[in-house]
């Protein structure tokens, strides 16, 4: 079986230049075959369309068998490749880079590190085994992208400028262990994560509690307590207040936080990979782009909702020892707090999740793409600004219906953004 079937082979760009034309070649396994030519002249499109990353405008090519533009993930499970632009993470040290790399083609953390390590002593890397990709030289950058390529023993290797400088679940497991850790040790990413779920589950409701402790004849708040069902059996203004804020305005203020944990995840993930010119060295990788599509939603989803989680726990534990420190008495949260938590938090996330990633293509740096979440929190504030005016009160039911309405939105959204990714579109720049 020829390694490498090419048939006039074409790709146009869009806008109408003409990258490769009419190219024909076979390759047995074994040979080396090399093109040479000046910028321009097609030879990292040829590669490409080798690879999957492009979809040939006319022609066709087989690797080993296979159709790059219809089995891409077959093609990079048997395939490394080396480009200039694929680059790995600067955060993880050189072993570390090939141990993940080495998880996505199925290939168990211990096999990975003897390995990685047999890798890296070949190719005169053995003393930066440790150190960090960001203390590596261009040259020692490229001996590690080499040694990534053959970390799963490929049959075919693809070297794009080489001079210049599975199992589907398992590979998932990787990525999603592999954007959780970045998350946590970028410090500035991490510390916004961390500082407004505190401020609306600490800070804002202590304040809302010592308020109502010390000023408890506030007009506004009457109002309110004028609407909440049973407000005429209320045996303590105090408590009725405290239920007030506990059940009713607190539970949107609390919205704010899957919203922005799962936006900052998303752009990190998405848009960061893009930044850092990672991403092309991940879609090599033996997976479609609708797994590694929903491997990085996954991980944006349950990073946001084990944060929602913790910060609910924060918050409860503050408040009930505040209620009873002031008031004598616990408060338990009411059913407002289990459709929140159940139903229109994990909703609103997806839908912050994959709206953030829709617009990855467009967006050029994380700051940009973090920007458009701002669009997701002004629901909030409406619903909000309805709450505070007693124009809209959200009971049970209406947060109910909500909910289903998000979640909808949020299966509907996701449906179309999986058929809508390809490779060509992800690394448009």
């Amino acid at each position: 079986m020829e390694a490498v079937s090419l048939q006039r082979l074409s790709k146009t760009y869009p806008g109408g230049k003409e990258a490769v034309r009419h190219v024909s070649l076979s390759l047995e396994q074994g040979e080396v075959f090399g093109f040479l030519g000046p910028n321009g002249a097609g030879k990292t499109t040829t590669v490409k369309l080798l690879t999957g990353m492009l979809i040939p405008t006319e022609g066709s090519c087989l690797v080993l068998g296979a159709d790059p533009a219809v089995e891409p993930e077959k093609v990079h499970a048997c395939c490394g490749v080396v480009t200039e632009h694929a680059q790995m993470y600067d955060s993880m040290s050189g072993i570390e880079n090939l141990v993940f790399y080495a998880s996505i083609f199925g290939i168990s953390p211990r096999e990975g590190r003897e390995r990685g390590k047999e890798l890296l002593r070949q190719l005169d890397l053995e003393e930066a085994t440790d150190q960090k990709l960001a203390s590596y030289s261009t040259g020692m950058r490229q001996r590690l992208s080499l040694a990534r390529a053959l970390i799963h023993r490929p049959e075919i290797l693809f070297l794009d400028e080489p001079t210049s400088g599975l199992d589907p679940e398992s590979a998932m497991t990787a990525i999603l262990k592999k954007d959780f850790r970045s998350v946590v040790s970028n410090k500035q990413t991490f510390s916004a994560i961390l500082i407004v779920p505190l401020v609306l589950t600490v800070v804002l409701p202590s304040v809302l509690v010592l308020v109502i402790h010390f000023t408890p004849d506030d007009p506004d708040i009457q109002k309110l307590l004028a609407l909440l069902p049973g407000a005429s059996r209320i045996e303590s203004l105090e408590l009725a207040m405290a239920g007030l804020i506990l059940n009713y305005l607190l539970p949107l203020f609390f919205l704010i936080i899957p919203i922005m944990v799962s936006s900052v995840m998303a752009a990190s993930s998405f848009v960061g990979e893009k930044e850092k010119h990672t991403l092309e060295t991940l879609l090599y990788c033996p997976l479609s782009v609708k797994q590694i599509f929903r491997s990085k939603v996954l991980a944006s989803f349950l990073f946001s909702m084990m944060v929602t989680m913790i910060s609910f726990g924060a918050m409860a534990l503050v408040l009930e020892l505040e209620f009873f420190l002031l008031m004598g008495r616990l408060l338990l949260p009411g059913l407002n707090w289990l459709l929140i938590l159940f139903l229109v938090s994990p909703a609103v996330s997806l839908i912050a999740v994959t709206l953030i990633v829709r617009g990855s293509a467009k967006a050029k740096t994380i700051e940009d793409s973090q920007q458009r979440a701002v669009f997701l929190i002004l629901p909030v504030i409406f619903l909000l600004v309805g709450q505070f005016t007693g124009i809209l009160f959200l009971n049970p039911w209406m947060l109910l219906g909500l909910g289903l309405l998000c979640a909808f939105l949020a299966w509907l959204l996701l449906k179309n953004s999986m058929k809508r990714f390809t490779y060509e579109m992800l690394l448009r720049s």
